[in-house]
């Protein structure tokens, strides 16, 4: 992975926090993250990449002004994803399914930003 990549990556999280800072702030203001990303082909490393967005779309949905539906909030989300981070993500294996909430999100944002679903 290129330091191009990983920028692309941070970028995209950054892109999805900013759209809920004020709730975080709220909730946690020392609250941060960061993407702990290497090469191997580790579903582990899906995770690192969707875990944060997948939190955004849980937090626009749960906001106490203007929340919007789950679709919207994916959609806003979406938009946030650069061509490169959906390269980055083709190289590792798929989410797979899972019950928690978050890990749902992530299952669907992984599926979309792959092209399984129509957006």
């Amino acid at each position: 992975m290129t330091l191009d990549e990983l920028r692309a990556i941070t970028v995209f999280n950054l892109a999805c926090a900013e759209q809920v800072i004020d709730v975080l702030e709220r909730i946690q203001p020392d609250t941060a993250a960061s993407a702990y990303l290497h090469p191997l082909a580790d579903p582990a490393q899906v995770d690192h990449i969707l875990r944060g967005p997948a939190y955004c779309v849980l937090a626009l949905q749960h906001r106490p002004v203007e929340p919007l539906s789950r679709s919207d909030a994916v959609a806003a989300v979406l938009q946030c994803a650069s061509p490169q981070v959906i390269d980055v993500l083709m190289r590792y294996p798929r989410v797979r399914p899972r019950r928690q909430e978050v890990a749902s999100v992530m299952s669907d944002l992984d599926a979309r930003l792959r092209g399984d679903l129509i957006q």
